[in-house]
């Protein structure tokens, strides 16, 4: 997990090479979250499909990274935090089935 943050600025130093240039404004964030969930949408169709995930899943981490840099977040720092928050839930936290 130490490369993330790594790996974040690699993704966007891409991105931005190929011509994708976002702003932290409001609208191309949210259009940067709708190509997160796209990502995820494309995974789904694999498992209905019965084909393998592995490329779809690498496509929205990939999303997740590039917005992590655009945005300037440590996601690695980030990360670490939300673990160290969940393992102190109890089990089935909120009494939720998945």
């Amino acid at each position: 997990m130490r490369r993330l943050n790594q790996l974040a600025r690699e993704i966007k130093r891409e991105m931005e090479a190929n011509g994708f240039r976002w702003t932290k404004s409001p609208c191309e964030i949210a259009t940067l979250l709708c190509l997160v969930h796209s990502e995820v949408s494309e995974a789904l169709e694999c498992l209905r499909d019965e084909k393998p995930l592995d490329e779809e899943l690498a496509d929205v981490i990939i999303r997740v990274l590039h917005l992590a840099a655009i945005l300037e977040i440590d996601i690695e720092k980030a990360i670490e935090a939300k673990m160290k928050i969940n393992r102190k839930r109890p089990f089935r936290h909120g009494r939720k089935n998945f």
